[in-house]
């Protein structure tokens, strides 16, 4: 893996944009390289994760559940898997296996809580994306709920909403 293709594959995944030139560098540095042949396992259903993948050449893909091996998509070169187990102890939600030869920086949660330490910059740039994602996720529950509400009056009779109120 050239170092060009690990710093533009680091580049691509959204919760390193904004990183400093250095701290990423840092990350591809520090990363552990790994490969996956197809259809081995990187994360599994129910199992305790403890890293994440940047998939930096290849595919992979989700399976529904581990038994029947259906796929319910493929993820492309430049996608972070198991993003979450990398920062906070987390348990997986699917299973994603490699769909042919794919390479991998693995980015373990013992690694990058060391760089955070070492590095609080990045400790800050990784707390505002998740805060940012779980705000904008927050914000389309509320406009769900706002759209269920206003679905059940609509099916509610006139007569039936002022006894209610």
């Amino acid at each position: 893996m050239s170092p060009d293709l690990l710093m533009l594959s680091l580049l691509g995944a959204p919760l390193f944009g904004g990183l400093a030139p250095l701290q990423l560098k840092v990350l591809a540095l520090t990363a552990e390289r790994v490969r996956f042949q197809d259809r081995e396992p990187l994360i599994r259903t129910g199992e305790e994760g403890d890293a994440a993948y940047l998939i930096v050449s290849g595919e992979v893909m989700v399976d529904i559940e581990d038994d029947d091996a259906e796929v319910r998509a493929v993820l492309p070169t430049g996608t972070l898997v198991g993003e979450l187990a990398m920062l906070i102890e987390t348990e997986h939600g699917s299973t994603v296996r490699a769909a042919g030869p794919v390479n991998a920086l693995k980015f373990s949660r013992q690694m990058m809580h060391e760089l955070m330490q070492r590095y609080p910059g990045m400790a800050e740039h990784f707390t505002g994306k998740i805060r940012s994602r779980l705000e904008r996720m927050a914000e389309a529950l509320r406009e769900i709920d706002e759209m269920l509400d206003a679905s059940e009056e609509a099916d509610v009779p006139a007569s039936d909403r002022q006894a209610m109120h």
